[in-house]
């Protein structure tokens, strides 16, 4: 079951697709559209990705994804469930900024350029791998050019989630919004909210880097040499925690999905012969995840910031 991208071609047409796709979007013009599969959780819970951009929504630091769950067919063909999603691309973050897709920059966490130029993230990434993290003044060349509180929101996200594949991540800026601070898109999920014992502190720091590419921790790493980064990503996770990653509305979350997918996946398992009885366990995983990881996240939270029992009932004793 592949995804399809859309691209609206001034040969076929008027170049641009001009109508509402997204109710929780301001902006109707679109160049660029994914019709996504489920992708490589397509024969899992499917809705993983939808998940994490579900909740994250509400967010005023991170940008997610729109998304539209769509009965497709292909010539007639009946082809499934898809999700009619954003695509990440320069023409985002002019939707999402309201500027000029010329001024924005799009650059993987490998370093790979998918729009503009990688010389603003590298020279960030860059400073502080070499560069005493731990003094203010470092840290505040950091602030300047990088969006902390969507950064740390981002990390906390993927925290919670367990989220094995990081590679995907996206630093998005515009040189004319926001002094042309780079922040964070939470997407690609399909790998997250597996592991639920998961110590993802020690993946995010790991100086062999995640999937063996070391410049996608050297940032995190040196960061968490700062007190003050220190401090501010406890109190953002303490925040999210009670806003966004909290039991009863994450679950809620899976239940409300859970509830519209299921009258249709008979009918697109069928299609793609998958046993609808794999996605019952596979949700079933879901929920079990929720139960048990905030416990988890919160004995790791403790110990990785080497905060005393006081220290951790004052700031997290509602979720002890």
């Amino acid at each position: 079951k592949k995804s399809f991208e859309l691209n609206f071609r001034s040969e076929y047409g008027p170049g641009v697709l001009n109508y509402q796709v997204f109710p929780n979007r301001d902006f109707s013009v679109f160049n660029k559209l994914v019709l996504r599969s489920g992708s490589q959780d397509y024969n899992g819970a499917f809705f993983r990705d939808i998940l994490g951009s579900e909740l994250m929504e509400p967010s005023t630091t991170v940008e997610v994804q729109a998304y539209k769950s769509i009965i497709l067919y292909i010539n007639g063909r009946y082809w499934g469930i898809y999700d009619i999603r954003e695509k990440v691309d320069e023409y985002f973050v002019a939707t999402h900024f309201n500027v000029e897709k010329e001024t924005a920059n799009v650059v993987r966490a490998d370093s790979s350029v998918s729009y503009g130029s990688m010389s603003g993230i590298y020279k960030i990434i860059n400073y502080a791998g070499s560069h005493d993290m731990s003094l203010s003044s470092n840290y505040q060349y950091i602030l300047d050019r990088l969006d902390i509180n969507s950064y740390i929101d981002f990390w906390v996200a993927e925290t919670y989630s367990t989220n094995n594949d990081i590679i995907n991540t996206r630093y998005i800026n515009s040189s004319v919004y926001d002094n042309g601070k780079y922040k964070m898109v939470f997407y690609d999920l399909d790998f997250a909210f597996y592991r639920y014992a998961r110590n993802y502190y020690a993946f995010m720091i790991d100086p062999a880097g995640m999937s063996d590419l070391k410049v996608s921790t050297m940032l995190m790493r040196n960061l968490m040499k700062n007190a003050t980064f220190r401090s501010t990503f406890v109190q953002r996770l303490k925040t999210n925690m009670e806003e966004i990653w909290n039991q009863a509305n994450v679950s809620s979350k899976i239940e409300m999905l859970y509830e519209k997918m299921q009258p249709e996946m008979p009918r697109d398992h069928a299609r793609w012969d998958i046993p609808t009885s794999d996605w019952e366990e596979e949700v079933d995983k879901l929920r079990n995840f929720v139960a048990v990881r905030t416990q988890y996240l919160m004995n790791q939270t403790k110990s990785f910031f080497n905060l005393s029992d006081a220290e951790f009932r004052e700031i997290f004793g509602e979720f002890i």
